[in-house]
C-alpha cells in the first residue's frame, strides 16, 4: 500500500513540475476576442499585434490570489485570448474562459479565480465584452 502511496505521490509531483505564472511580474494584461476560425494556440505574434485589444490591468490583482494547476483536458464554450506583458518585456498567451473562473497558459497550466475573487473577475470579463460590443477598443 505504501508502495502505491509513493508513486502518486511521485506521479503527481512530476506533473505539477512546471512553475506557476509570477504574476506580481506582470505589467499590462490585453484581452482579445478570438478571430472566427483561428485557434490561439496557432496565432502568431504578428498577427495578434493587428488586432484590437482591451487593457484590464486590474486583472493583476485576482490572479495573483489564483491558484494554478496542470490539466491537459477542459471543455471551451467561450474564449478569450489574454496576453500578458510582463516587466522583462516577455509576453505570453492565455486562454480565457467566458463560462467559468479559470484560464489556461498555453504549457497546460490552468489559472483558477479563488471563489472570493470571482464576482470581480466577471466584472472584468463583462467589461471587456461591453467594450468589445461597443468598438471601445485600442
Amino acid at each position: 500500500m505504501n508502495i502505491i502511496v509513493a508513486l502518486l505521490f511521485a506521479l503527481s509531483s512530476t506533473l505539477q513540475s512546471k512553475p506557476c505564472v509570477n504574476w506580481t511580474t506582470a505589467k499590462n494584461f490585453d484581452f482579445y476576442e478570438i478571430p472566427r476560425g483561428k485557434v490561439p494556440e496557432r496565432m502568431q505574434w504578428t498577427e495578434i499585434e493587428h488586432l484590437k485589444h482591451v487593457r484590464l490591468n486590474n486583472a493583476a490583482s485576482i490572479l495573483q490570489r489564483s491558484t494554478c494547476k496542470n490539466r491537459t483536458l477542459t471543455t471551451w464554450m467561450d474564449q478569450y485570448l489574454l496576453v500578458v506583458e510582463f516587466k522583462s518585456g516577455k509576453k505570453e498567451k492565455f486562454i480565457v474562459s467566458g463560462y467559468g473562473y479559470f484560464l489556461c497558459a498555453l504549457d497546460g497550466m490552468f489559472y483558477y479565480v479563488n471563489e472570493s475573487d470571482q464576482e470581480q473577475w466577471q466584472s472584468i470579463l463583462d467589461d471587456f465584452k461591453e467594450k468589445i460590443n461597443t468598438n471601445h477598443l485600442k
